[in-house]
């Protein structure tokens, strides 16, 4: 006691009380003075785990200045250091010091009771020689389990480290989204197949993307090896590089998912060997830690994986495809679910489309229609190949938007359809099976020769047929009447025929302002699906009259001029009141 009173003496030490705490083991004549009792192999363990200048605990201390500027951390040490190796005696049972203890021993005024915690957790992470179990402390002079878990985390393979996550992404695999096909960790394009549906391939975990604020050119691991899978597929030009999305990780995140991979993979070597012999109490320790790793990875791995790349052409069909990044956030664990959710948002892939949709992005190449009419295999393909076309999940989504949901105004915002095209036919026949969306008998089936028709060659051919039809009595083809006074049999004399029904239907009616769409649906389907029959003059013609007191916005009449213009009404404009 003389000694530590001598050493402390030396050190200005100004606590009120000689603590546990306080010993300064440092000290070569304190240290050689108490571990003379104790085997030789405890020198180096003070020197590492517990005082001395580059200990565990001053290392701790001076990276956390809560910790340091009370040297807490190194005092804890000491505390359960002083208290505990004498308990530490060959097949003991009743190893190490309570939490009260240790607290008692360590504590002088000041020091705030709440970072003892924080800081023996920090003590039990790091320090080779130091253990904790059932609310007790202590040193021993074999290494404990935390550190034998640590040593195998650093001597694993960065190899073995992407195997894990791999193995881990290979269940997200599971989960498609809205995307025909999932594929995990290709290392090579080739492995990338070349297909017409909408695929998402979660990049190995080498190919790590650093953001580029919404463009991603080349410069990135993930961004040059997405650009080079775009362009081939092994030796050979990729043909669809509109179907596929890339999901890429990013640096800084992944970095801390592989740190606590090797965390979850250390323990686990702990829990799984049978060279260490652990004790009960060990064995639980390290269930609990590694199940502990294994959650923090999940989160990790999502957190990590959040750049999606894919093509697309900014400025249109004349620029040059862009590799854009989108990046892929939410609270569902599918990688592929949150994908498709944020490209969803942003219109960049589509599980259903409508023929609006469909009109928009052949309008968008005015070649299509160049000679009036593409065939839906030619048209798919274009969906398939070129990033300026929307991304379509598969074929059926195009095929099953062709004859839903068509409008009224469907000859600027839609299309007509037809089984085939002849030539060398007249005028008023060369589309066959002719289906315009007003008509009631059912669409063609959705075959790859099937034709999308421009709505004005459509209309042409619908006139020039009407107009070839033979009049009621003239004389020729089925509709002719016979000459006055003859009779057929079963026939009606002339003079007896019926007088015919009225020619002409008029009404007028006033919209809910609240649901007028529905109202309009109704009466389009309940009336003028009744009267819009061949052979039928129909004219719809709809006025709507608006006002607001405090005047319209800016935006507004902007708005709703220009949409006016393109819906072509006769009639429109704002005015005062």
């Amino acid at each position: 006691m003389s000694t530590v009173i001598h050493a402390l003496w030396m050190g200005e030490d100004s606590a009120p009380l000689i603590m546990p705490g306080s010993v300064p083991l440092a000290a070569s004549n304190v240290n050689s003075e108490l571990t003379q009792y104790l085997q030789d192999s405890w020198k180096a363990i003070i020197d590492a785990d517990v005082d001395g200048p580059n200990s565990e605990p001053v290392r701790i201390d001076q990276e956390k200045p809560l910790f340091g500027q009370r040297s807490l951390t190194k005092r804890l040490a000491r505390t359960v250091f002083f208290g505990a190796a004498p308990t530490i005696a060959p097949g003991s049972t009743h190893k190490g010091i309570g939490t009260q203890r240790v607290f008692l021993g360590t504590a002088v005024p000041g020091d705030v009771p709440g970072n003892f915690h924080s800081s023996l957790a920090t003590l039990g992470d790091r320090a080779t020689y130091f253990y904790s179990g059932q609310g007790k402390y202590w040193y021993d002079i074999q290494p404990n389990i935390t550190r034998s878990a640590k040593d195998q985390a650093e001597r694993l393979h960065r190899e073995d480290v992407w195997a894990e996550i791999l193995r881990r992404l290979a269940d997200q695999g599971k989960v498609r989204g809205g995307f025909a096909g999932v594929h995990v960790g290709p290392e090579d394009h080739a492995d990338i197949p070349d297909t017409e549906e909408a695929r998402l391939v979660i990049l190995h975990p080498r190919f790590v993307h650093r953001s580029k604020r919404g463009v991603a050119p080349s410069g990135t691991p993930a961004a040059d090896f997405v650009t080079a899978a775009l362009e081939n597929r092994g030796t050979a030009s990729r043909t669809n590089r509109n179907m596929l999305v890339f999901l890429a990780p990013d640096e800084a995140q992944m970095e801390s998912l592989e740190a606590a991979v090797r965390d979850y993979l250390g323990w686990s070597y702990v829990l799984g060997s049978s060279d260490l012999d652990l004790t009960d109490n060990q064995k639980a320790q390290a269930a609990e830690k590694q199940s502990a790793a294994d959650s923090t990875v999940g989160l990790r791995l999502l957190g990590a994986f959040q750049w999606a790349l894919h093509p697309k052409h900014l400025d249109g069909v004349k620029s040059p495809a862009t590799l854009v990044e989108s990046k892929v956030e939410g609270v569902t664990t599918s990688l592929a679910e949150r994908v498709t959710a944020r490209l969803a948002r942003d219109g960049d892939l589509a599980t259903q489309h409508s023929p609006t949709m469909v009109r928009l992005a052949i309008d968008s190449v005015p070649t299509i229609w160049a000679d009036g009419h593409v065939s839906l295999g030619e048209l798919w393909e274009l969906y398939a190949r070129y990033p300026y076309m929307p991304r379509l999940r598969d074929r059926s989504v195009l095929a099953e938007s062709l004859a839903v949901g068509h409008d009224l105004v469907w000859q600027m915002r839609g299309f007509a359809l037809a089984e085939g095209f002849d030539a060398s036919a007249a005028e008023e026949s060369r589309y066959a099976a002719l289906w315009l969306p007003d008509d009631q008998s059912p669409a063609p089936a959705a075959r790859d020769s099937l034709l999308i028709v421009k709505p004005d060659v459509a209309l042409k051919q619908r006139e020039r047929a009407a107009a070839h039809m033979p009049a009621a009595g003239s004389g020729e083809g089925p509709g002719a009447e016979p000459e006055p006074g003859a009779s057929t049999p079963g026939s009606i004399p002339l003079a007896a025929a019926p007088v015919l029904g009225p020619t002409r239907f008029y009404g007028s009616t006033e919209l809910n302002p609240a649901r007028y769409t529905l109202d309009f649906k109704t009466i389009a389907d309940e009336v003028l699906a009744h009267l819009a029959r061949s052979g039928v003059e129909l004219s719809v013609r709809i006025e709507i009259d608006a006002v607001k007191p405090d005047g319209f916005d800016e935006a507004t009449i902007r708005t709703v001029r220009e949409n006016a213009t393109v819906l072509r009404f006769d009639q429109s404009g704002f005015e005062e009141a």
